[in-house]
């Protein structure tokens, strides 16, 4: 019983985190919006489920600066395409996610990510 109350503090958070998304994004304020993603409570979180189970959190740290290199490449990759080549917001998506795939799996693939 003592697990039910953590999986619902767990949930209260991170719904928070998606009510703020949705009301700042309604209100058309971009820096809070765009801010919410970037805070590291995430990370945090993984941070310390890992440390408190015992888990690798040197490798856990290395495999996040990969993959927030991938989500920064992933970011300025869709700018440039919005701002220089596909205007169309869901072409520019996909091609953006689909490279975003292709280098999370090439780091799964060749052991970059372990």
């Amino acid at each position: 019983m003592k697990n039910i109350y953590q999986y619902i503090t767990q949930f209260i958070i991170g719904g928070t985190l998606f009510v703020l998304l949705n009301y700042y994004s309604k209100r058309r304020d971009t820096v809070a919006t765009s801010i919410i993603p970037a805070l590291p409570i995430v990370f945090m979180a993984g941070y310390f489920y890992l440390f408190y189970y015992k888990g690798d959190v040197r490798k856990y740290t290395k495999n996040t600066v990969y993959t927030y290199g991938v989500d920064l490449f992933f970011m300025i990759v869709l700018s440039f395409l919005l701002d220089n080549y596909i205007k169309d917001i869901f072409v520019s998506l996909f091609l953006a996610l689909l490279l975003y795939a292709i280098l999370i799996y090439i780091g799964v693939q060749y052991k970059i990510l372990v």
